[in-house]
Order: C-alpha cells, then sequence, then structure tokens
C-alpha cells in the first residue's frame, strides 16, 4: 500500500511472495527480501502495475553473511542486513543490475 501525503492510498495485491521481513520502493519497482521457512534469503524484484505487483524474478541471496542475520529492514529503496559483525545494504537498482545479467 502507498498513503499519499494527502491520505489517498493505493493498493497492490501479490499473490506469489509471502512472508518478506523488508520491502524496498524505487519508483513502480520494489524488491522483497525473506520469506517463510527455507525462503528466508529470498530476493524478489517485482514490477508494480495497475492493481497487481507482477514478479519479474527471484533467487536466493547467497553470502556468508547472510547466514547469521540479527535484523533486516527497508528504508527507502535499501534493504538493510544486520548480523554481529556486518551490516549489509543492497538497492533495488543493484538488484536490477544482478537481474539484467544474462
Amino acid at each position: 500500500m502507498r498513503i499519499g501525503a494527502d491520505g489517498s492510498f493505493r493498493l497492490w495485491e501479490n499473490d506469489i511472495i509471502r512472508g518478506a521481513k523488508a520491502v524496498a520502493v524505487d519508483g513502480d519497482t520494489i524488491v522483497l527480501f525473506g520469506g517463510y521457512g527455507d525462503r528466508s534469503h529470498r530476493v524478489a524484484l517485482l514490477k508494480l502495475g495497475e492493481r497487481q505487483a507482477e514478479l519479474i524474478r527471484e533467487f536466493d541471496l547467497a553470502h556468508p553473511s547472510v547466514s547469521a542475520v540479527r535484523s533486516t529492514f527497508g528504508r527507502g529503496a535499501k534493504i538493510h542486513l544486520v548480523t554481529e559483525a556486518t551490516w549489509v545494504s543492497f538497492s533495488v537498482s543493484d538488484v536490477l543490475a544482478i537481474t539484467a545479467k544474462p
């Protein structure tokens, strides 16, 4: 849901991705991180349509520091993953660049 400064709102449905722990937004492109069970390290790239969020691509984030994540949050266009010793962040544009590679 997007809530405007004037109190107006817009709602999108997503019937594919469940259990995301963080969201990052850049225009009409969003990244969801996390999920239930074995999908806890999932990164999903979606494009917002009129009423639906269309899945563009999803993958598991394979990085040694991700296995020890203690806190996950999204702020603006970035996802942040915090462990005991590290802070990893990536943006919607980072995910777009990765998914554009063949």
